[in-house]
Formats: structure tokens, sequence, C-alpha cells
């Protein structure tokens, strides 16, 4: 049994696919129950069976398929949704009955999971000042089993709120791993003149596709902005 990818986002499609052999030989018109399980929560599990024939859409392959799409609850939907779905596959052939199992992981297939504020040489900064560069470092995290490509995107808010500095990327995020950025075009955030001083200012980072957001805004701070010497 397969899926078209191991990986899924929410409310994406999911096609499951079932071939049925017996000794070296695909099988044709058995029923195939399909029995979809949610992970386990504390909010309610999300499951549902399906049936399907084998050979109804696929000619004389043997292939069972079945199609869903991954739901978006309206309460707590990361807890129920997010985390690894099990999918089994059961038919019966001359009285035996057999059955295969698959799993596929649901979530933010790219994620920003930390935003630190540093200096030149990365080391964790919280206070600069006017004139003076801000440095970024962004953790970004690739759940899929292939590269995928996103835009990420920093704005900076002074202690009132304005914003005083933005500036973007585009990079392929290498497959199934969490990969740390921190580029010198971040020097493009340099602190203007007319920033406002204090304790409030803000870094917001955002990954699009580039069209839709691949996972929630993070933040870093609150931090300092003094006047220049």
């Amino acid at each position: 049994m397969t899926s078209i990818q191991k990986t899924k986002g929410a409310q994406e499609n999911v096609t499951l696919y079932a071939i049925v052999v017996w000794k070296g030989d695909v099988v044709q018109n058995k029923l195939v129950k399909f029995y979809i399980e949610g992970p386990a929560n504390p909010y309610g599990q999300i499951w549902l069976y399906r049936t399907a024939y084998t050979g109804n859409t696929t000619g004389t392959y043997g292939i069972a398929t079945v199609t869903f799409r991954i739901p978006w609850p309206c309460e707590h939907a990361e807890a129920r949704i997010f985390g690894t779905w099990t999918v089994t596959a059961t038919v019966s052939l001359a009285e035996f009955e057999l059955q295969d199992t698959l799993t596929f992981k649901v979530g933010w297939i790219v994620e920003i999971i930390k935003v630190e504020l540093v200096d030149s040489l990365g080391n964790p900064k919280t206070t600069f000042k006017k004139g003076e560069c801000i440095g970024i470092k962004l953790t970004v995290k690739n759940i899929a089993k292939e590269i995928r490509y996103a835009e990420l995107r920093i704005v900076v808010y002074d202690d009132a709120g304005a914003v005083i500095g933005r500036a973007a990327v585009n990079t392929w995020v290498p497959a199934d791993t969490t990969q740390t950025y921190m580029t010198e075009w971040w020097c493009a955030l340099g602190i203007p003149k007319w920033a406002f001083v204090g304790e409030r200012a803000m870094v917001y980072a955002d990954a699009y596709t580039p069209m839709v957001p691949w996972c929630p805004e993070q933040s870093a701070g609150p931090f300092t902005i003094e006047k220049a010497p």
C-alpha cells in the first residue's frame, strides 16, 4: 500500500492505493477495506472507513484506491490533526485475511520554529543602537521527503510599532531536516536614525510558498533600541 506522498498539510487531499496480489498475480474485483486513523489526542481522534474495488479505476492492475481530505476542526486543530496518521488495508483472499499498514505525517510542511536576534558573529543580542545592523537567525524545518521552496520574509517594528525595516530571501529548504539560515542579506535590516528608542521593538518572520503561508508567523523580542553613541 502507498500514498502519493508521505507528508501532508492541513486540508490537503490524500490518495491511497492498495494493490492486491496472490502468489505473484494481481487480483481484480476484490473489495478492500481502508481504516484511516488520525493521531491519538485528548480532544477526539479522527478516523474513517472506506471500501474500494480493485480494478475499478486502474484497469486490470488489481489496485484499489480511495481519496479523502485532511480536515481542519475549529478547535484544537493542530493537536487533533498534526502527527502520524495510520492506514490499515484489509482484503479477503481464498478465506485468508490479508492486511498491510501505511503511515504518513501531517503538519506544517515548511515551518519557522525559531527566530533569534544575534550580532555579526551569531551570538545572542537583545540591544541594538540606531544605525546598527540587526542580525537575525531563522531555524526552518521541512518535514517533506523532498526539498521545498520557501520565501522567507522579515519585518522589524520599533518601540512605537512603526515599521523600520524589512527583508526577504528565496531559498530551497532541504528535505526532512531542520536548517538554520543567517545570511548577509540580513544586514539590510539597519536601524534608521528616525526609529523610536525603547524596549518594545519586535521582529516578525514569515514563510510563503510564495503565494500563501507555509506556517504561522513567528517572532522575536521584545528587544531594545538605543540612541546612537
